[in-house]
């Protein structure tokens, strides 16, 4: 499961989007199951490398993906609700918007 977003750091110092984890998030499915995302996000293409410092004020597109089980779909074609959590942690640095 992939999870494409735009990321901007609002807060006062830099942060490193792939490397430090600064976005703690989840990819909950409709069992209420949580799922981490891969350990190697700054190897998915598109992602800033390892230590790429977002500097406050810009924004970055982001790419969280998670490991989830393969899900049935029904005769209908319907797939389960899901959602992503996310909470802010105190940031921790340079990419220009994307």
């Amino acid at each position: 499961m992939t999870l494409k977003t735009m990321v901007k750091n609002e807060g006062k110092t830099s942060m490193d989007l792939t490397c430090s984890l600064p976005i703690a998030n989840a990819f909950v499915d409709d069992q209420d199951r949580r799922f981490d995302t891969i350990d190697d996000l700054y190897d998915v293409v598109g992602n800033p490398e390892c230590n790429v410092q977002l500097q406050p004020g810009f924004k970055y597109g982001m790419q969280f993906v998670y490991r989830v089980p393969r899900m049935r779909r029904s005769r209908r074609g319907s797939s389960p609700n899901a959602t992503s959590t996310t909470s802010r942690c105190p940031p921790s640095s340079t990419s220009p918007d994307r």
